[in-house]
């Protein structure tokens, strides 16, 4: 997506069924790592303006990455995985020591490594897409607004699909 995702969606200009162009990514592990991820989104930003439409391109970028949603929301993950609020503090508590950081380290810095462990610790398996679907189902999209991504996504789809106002 920092690579060539602008460029890219320059092909989708001049297509009748586009209009908009949504340019997302994690900031952990797009190579743009040593980057502030304010300065890498004005950068995409920039270059998504200048070959798409104006104002109506948007890059957001996910700190560390996607999975920082997940820990917005730790009541779904425990509902998820069948435990308790406590049993899961526990089980963060076990893979943060595996991970090497303090819990509330990880869940800001490694937040796909710990969901990973604590699953592993559970379940004995890696996730699955249908976990995530099963977590976005449980989640409560008012603890979601503590993501900075989370709230820009939403601003960003409201003023582009505002609701009827029948």
């Amino acid at each position: 997506m920092v690579n060539q995702g602008p460029e890219v969606a320059r092909v989708l200009v001049n297509k009748v069924e586009y209009s908009r162009v949504l340019l997302t990514w994690d900031h952990h592990g797009s190579g743009w790592e040593s980057r502030s991820p304010e300065d890498a989104l004005s950068r995409i930003q920039a270059r998504l303006d200048g070959v798409t439409w104006a104002q109506r391109s948007t890059a957001i970028v996910f700190v560390p990455e996607l999975e920082e949603w997940l820990w917005q929301s730790p009541r779904s993950i425990a509902r998820h995985l069948g435990v308790t609020d406590h049993e899961l503090t526990v089980m963060i508590a076990e893979a943060a020591l595996k991970l090497g950081k303090a819990p509330d380290r990880c869940r800001r810095e490694l937040p796909k490594e710990l969901f990973e462990t604590v699953l592993h610790s559970k379940e004995r398996r890696r996730p699955l897409p249908e976990d995530f679907k099963k977590l976005g189902s449980l989640a409560d999209l008012m603890q979601l607004r503590g993501s900075t991504a989370f709230v820009r996504l939403t601003q960003v789809l409201q003023a582009w699909f505002p609701p009827d106002s029948a």
